[in-house]
Formats: C-alpha cells, sequence, structure tokens
C-alpha cells in the first residue's frame, strides 16, 4: 500500500493530507480485462484547530471540516463549540487514547472504501501529543 503524507510543517500548515495511491484496476474473473467498478481510497486530513480563539481557524481547515463525511475528534465536545460556532454539521467520531486501538481499523477500512475524514485535536495539530498520531501510522 503506497501513501503520500504531506507534513503539516512544508507547505501549508493548516492540514496534510494522507491518500492512498490508486492502485492498478482489479481484474476481472478470468483474469483479462479490468472490471469496471474501482473504488478509490479516501483521503485523511490532518486539521490543526485554534488553541485559543474559535475565529483563528483559517478558510481551508472550514472547508475541509464542511466537505469530509465524518470528522475525529479527540473531544467531541470541544470540536462540537468548534463546529457549532462556524454552522458546520459533519458528523463527528470520538477518537481519543481510550478508544484509538479498535476505532482505527474500522476508520481505516472506510478510508479504503473511499470515505474522507478530519481528524482533530483538543487545539492545535494532531499528532504532536495525542491519539492522533496511532491513526496516521496505521493509514500511512
Amino acid at each position: 500500500m503506497h501513501t503520500l503524507f504531506q507534513s503539516p510543517f512544508f507547505k501549508d500548515s493548516t492540514y496534510s493530507r494522507i491518500t492512498h495511491h490508486d492502485r492498478a484496476p482489479a481484474l476481472s474473473p478470468d483474469r483479462t480485462k479490468p472490471k469496471l467498478k474501482t473504488v478509490h481510497p479516501g483521503t485523511l486530513y490532518i486539521v490543526s484547530t485554534p488553541i485559543g480563539n474559535l475565529e483563528d481557524i483559517t478558510l481551508r481547515a472550514l472547508r475541509i471540516l464542511k466537505e469530509v463525511s465524518t470528522i475525529a475528534a479527540e473531544d467531541t465536545r470541544h470540536t462540537g463549540k468548534l463546529l457549532a460556532h462556524f454552522e458546520i454539521h459533519t458528523p463527528m467520531t470520538s477518537y481519543h487514547d481510550f478508544n484509538k486501538e479498535a476505532k482505527t481499523p474500522v476508520m481505516i477500512k472506510r478510508l479504503e472504501d473511499g470515505e474522507s475524514f478530519a481528524l482533530v485535536s483538543d487545539a492545535g495539530t494532531p499528532t504532536i501529543s495525542d491519539p492522533g498520531y496511532f491513526l496516521i501510522k496505521e493509514a500511512i
């Protein structure tokens, strides 16, 4: 499985993108022609959130939070305040130290099936000192 990871320290500090490269099309049962229907893997966006003032968030981060199918949040109460402030109605799922081992395989499967997620922490950029590193490691 090939992946692409762009560090938040390069190009754009708002988010990183982890994506599975397109694979060769699956072959039909007779192994001569590609199957017509292929599923494109989804994207895991690592989205930085404001540490203090909610209005310190970027427009790109807001767009991603609106467009993804699910937001994986370390603390859904904290993230819920941010989403309510900007009238974002994307479904959330909790993703924290106590459920990361159970939720990661499910989220990876959903990514492989073409869904896109935004990973957010309580404040700042996920991965430094929160459970986000576990999901990112598995996605890579």
